[in-house]
């Protein structure tokens, strides 16, 4: 690259005829000896840095004016083991080619004539798609503002020339290494070594592409590990992330053996991907059937299993996966992910160790519950949720016996939700704990206001989840209370919805053995929904069973069912605890509980909701003041 006037900034005081002419190789160097070329060689370094393996396949290009020195360049990095090469000698063509194609570097001179190297540098930092390609700028100049103004630009190294062929091969193979290992940083799991989000999220456009021309059957599969936040709270994240690392070698392990199989085509096999904090991906290029994929998953499971001891403490962690199937599921990567993930949640509600195909199903379940879940927490904000209270009546005299206090949202549509309904509906919101803690503390308010005003109260019972709000959160709640004159015995703590007890943190346990030692009666609710485990029934010092009101469907009408409801009933009466039963709508399912033992029920059969005050005028008696 010769010297010209204007060129490189160069003041032109400082140029005269008498200069050389400055090529990237001095006219009679000699090839590297053979030690030399293989210490700057790509392959060599793919060796030492497996990161960088292709090395040698990437590409590299130059933007220069000279077509000697372009020559020169290209035979030389052929001879070092860098196969691809392409060049621009018309700097105004260069922005346009790196578009194009863009390389893995960039070697660009800043002298040139119509666009020089540091418009092209400004242009490229200008450019998200350009931005990020490492640039090693060559020139003549000797001048420090010229190397700082293009460091400054972005170049990420600087050679003067005339460059020395040793030197800008290590340069050209840092800058590739230091460039790859980037790339590897920003696509792969620190955690696992696994191909992260970023990557994932390309390979699947990759594999839909082609689905799209070739028509063929696909799945997208996502495994999250059951219960791993109690894991982490329990044992620590350390145990977490042991899990996480044991069972990414399993799923690859896994996966690996059906590389080269059906599951795959000749572009692409299928691939294991970490994709968020609990959950890894599987790409399955081709799938002939859902029962091909089910077989796939089977083994899965049972290879993702994993165990072992910690501080004399066995730790055991099972998965639940998710499938989207392409093209039924859909077309594109980000809608079968978001799908392969909503089955996935679905199969981990279903219980641990087990799979679901997303549906449209359960697609329109999640849509639904996301929208009805924003207005609540809009209704909650604006004040339009209330407490209201529910009677439970003795099954034989028909009494009050206690009140249930239901948290009560009249929705835009006209619909009244209420009690577990918006209960299970705040749960898989953000807005759980904060109805959860409001509630507790209206009942308290309330209780303090009948107290005042001379009410007779029953005990009142309120439904709490550890979902929700902790135990230890509402022992503090409840202990200022009691300072303040709450009688115990008139609050009745119903746990529901509870967790596998070895899931459930100390801390926690310890707070509701606190509760019932200061006197609050303690009760299981919803008993017979979700996974709730008959070692609760051993392990709190519970006084009634609240069974969930799903029991009842069809009681009237199916003798089986009746006989189900009867053994539970008797099962509960046998272990010396109240039955209470809700959701009772019918007087021929009263006639059928009564028949079965129940001795307590509530529900619309009763009455709806009451407001606060309606409550009391129209359940609780009001005691007599004192005359004087």
């Amino acid at each position: 690259m010769s010297s010209k006037p204007g060129k490189d900034d160069t003041p032109p005081s400082t140029i005269t005829p008498s200069n050389p002419p400055a090529y990237v190789f001095p006219l009679d160097s000699g090839k590297l000896d053979d030690d030399a070329l293989m210490a700057v060689s790509p392959r060599e370094m793919g060796d030492t840095h497996r990161s960088a393996a292709s090395l040698a396949d990437s590409l590299i290009m130059m933007v220069d004016d000279e077509e000697l020195n372009i020559e020169m360049t290209q035979a030389f990095l052929q001879e070092a083991g860098y196969v691809n090469f392409t060049s621009q000698s018309d700097s105004r063509r260069a922005i346009e080619r790196l578009r194009e194609r863009p390389p893995a570097v960039l070697l660009l001179d800043l002298s040139m004539p119509h666009v020089s190297g540091m418009d092209i540098l400004d242009q490229m930092r200008g450019d998200k798609q350009l931005r990020h390609i490492p640039v090693i700028v060559l020139t003549s100049t000797i001048e420090p503002h010229v190397k700082l103004q293009a460091l400054a630009a972005g170049a990420m190294d600087f050679l003067s020339k005339p460059v020395d062929p040793s030197e800008l091969a290590l340069r050209l193979r840092n800058t590739l290494a230091a460039s790859a290992y980037r790339d590897f940083l920003a696509q792969h799991d620190p955690l696992t070594g696994l191909p992260n989000r970023v990557a994932y999220a390309r390979f699947a456009a990759e594999v839909l592409a082609v689905s799209a021309g070739t028509r063929r059957s696909g799945a997208l599969v996502h495994v999250g590990v059951d219960k791993l936040g109690p894991i982490n709270d329990a044992l620590g994240r350390s145990v977490g992330d042991l899990i996480l690392q044991r069972l990414s070698k399993r799923l690859a392990s896994s996966v690996s053996t059906e590389v080269g199989g059906e599951l795959g085509t000749r572009m692409h096999q299928p691939s294991l991907f970490r994709f968020d904090g609990d959950e890894f991906a599987i790409v399955l290029p081709h799938v002939e059937s859902q029962e091909l994929v089910a077989d796939f998953i089977s083994k899965v499971l049972e290879d993702a299993a994993v165990a072992f001891s910690r501080g004399g403490q066995d730790v055991f962690a099972t998965c639940s996966i998710g499938i989207s199937m392409f093209p039924h599921d859909g077309s594109e990567a980000t809608d079968l992910m978001s799908k392969a993930s909503a089955a996935m949640r679905k199969a981990k509600e279903g219980g641990s160790n087990s799979y679901e195909f997303f549906s449209a199903k359960i697609n329109e379940a999640a849509a639904q519950k996301l929208n009805v879940a924003a207005e609540l927490r809009r209704a909650f904000a604006r004040q339009q949720v209330d407490l209201r209270f529910e009677a439970r009546l003795d099954a034989n005299t028909g009494r009050i016996v206690a009140a249930e206090p239901v948290l009560y949202w009249l929705h835009p549509s006209g619909r009244a939700i209420y009690g577990d309904e918006l209960l299970d509906l705040a749960g898989a919101t953000d807005a759980g704990h904060m109805l959860a803690e409001w509630a507790v503390e209206q009942v308290l308010h309330t209780l303090e206001v009948w107290r005042k005003t001379g009410v007779e109260a029953v005990p009142v019972r309120v439904s709490l989840s550890l979902a929700q709000i902790s135990a230890a959160d509402v022992l503090e709640l409840v202990r200022r209370s009691v300072k303040h004159g709450l009688d115990p015995k008139r609050f009745i703590l119903e746990w529901q919805q509870l967790p596998a007890l070895e899931d459930v943190r100390p801390r926690e346990l310890q707070a509701m053995k606190d509760l019932a030692q200061m006197g609050f009666p303690m009760a299981l609710g919803r008993f017979g929904h979700g996974q709730t485990s008959l070692a609760w029934l051993a392990q709190l010092p519970l006084s009634e069973v609240r069974l969930d009101a799903t029991m009842l469907r069809d009681i009237d009408r199916d003798p089986k069912l009746a006989a189900l409801l009867e053994s539970t009933i008797g099962f509960v009466n046998s272990l010396g605890l109240v039955c209470v039963v809700s959701g009772v709508t019918s007087l021929q399912q009263l006639v059928v509980l009564r028949r079965a033992g129940a001795t307590r029920y509530q529900g619309p059969v009763v009455d709806q909701p009451l407001k606060p005050s309606d409550f009391a005028f129209k359940r609780l008696v009001v005691k007599p003041r004192p005359t004087i």
